[in-house]
């Protein structure tokens, strides 16, 4: 996979649609504050990118696409899956997190080192950001599945299995497009958090937010529905 013609395919799809784009990013964000709204609102802005990879006319009304009778039903069943592996995951971390733990609070006697407070924050704060990486290693299967439930119309089963199918067929390419999108979102609200410490003006920061959202949010979801469509034809 040529990952700079990735970005720059998906870069050029997103501002040819920008308008579109833009508009229907702030609407899915401040939108999703409403939770009956949010799986909706997601799926039809899926939908839009879906339009724009196949060059189709794309419309900021499209995004509304998610509450068409069988598309809301669709949304929903997403949601609750995401959710559901949102918990495991979290269980997951909770789980070694806890089993950490009691290998430090054991190895200490046992190595003779007296740790100090600042160590030992320090020392938990590290594990638990490994241990969430480790914990999020099983998400990366199933992150195609929204697109595949797009595009091909599968059942939530069978998408979530050739998720898993093509990220096993393709897992060093989907860790770094994995690793391109979060840096992209990340991206987006930087400008945001960095006036708190900056100290802007609150209508700067919030301008920054809101231009990042405009533009990363459909970038990082585009790169994602472009990957998906390119391991399809593989």
């Amino acid at each position: 996979m040529e990952y700079t013609k990735l970005f720059r395919e998906s870069l050029n799809i997103t501002l040819n649609n920008l308008p579109a784009y833009g508009m229907a990013a702030l609407i899915l964000t401040f939108g999703s504050i409403f939770t009956i709204t949010a799986p909706s609102l997601l799926y039809g802005f899926v939908s839009m990118l879906v339009k724009g990879a196949r060059q189709e006319t794309v419309r900021t009304a499209d995004i509304f696409s998610g509450f068409h009778s069988g598309n809301f039903v669709r949304g929903w069943v997403y949601f609750l899956f995401m959710l559901a592996v949102i918990v495991v995951l979290m269980l997951i971390w909770v789980i070694l997190f806890v089993f950490a733990g009691v290998i430090m609070v054991l190895a200490g006697p046992l190595t003779g080192q007296v740790l100090t407070e600042t160590m030992v924050v320090a020392l938990i704060m590290v594990v638990a950001i490994v241990l969430a990486c480790v914990a999020a290693v099983p998400a990366i299967l199933v992150i195609y599945v929204l697109p595949l439930f797009v595009i091909r119309k599968y059942a939530i089963t069978e998408a979530i299995s050739e998720s898993i199918q093509v990220v096993k067929d393709n897992f060093i390419a989907s860790t770094i497009v994995c690793t391109i999108i979060a840096l992209v979102a990340l991206a987006g609200v930087v400008p945001y958090y960095a006036g708190f410490f900056l100290q802007w003006p609150q209508w700067l920061s919030l301008s920054g937010y809101i231009a990042g959202i405009v533009l990363t949010t459909p970038l990082s979801q585009q790169i994602l529905v472009n990957t998906t469509f390119e391991l399809m034809d593989e």
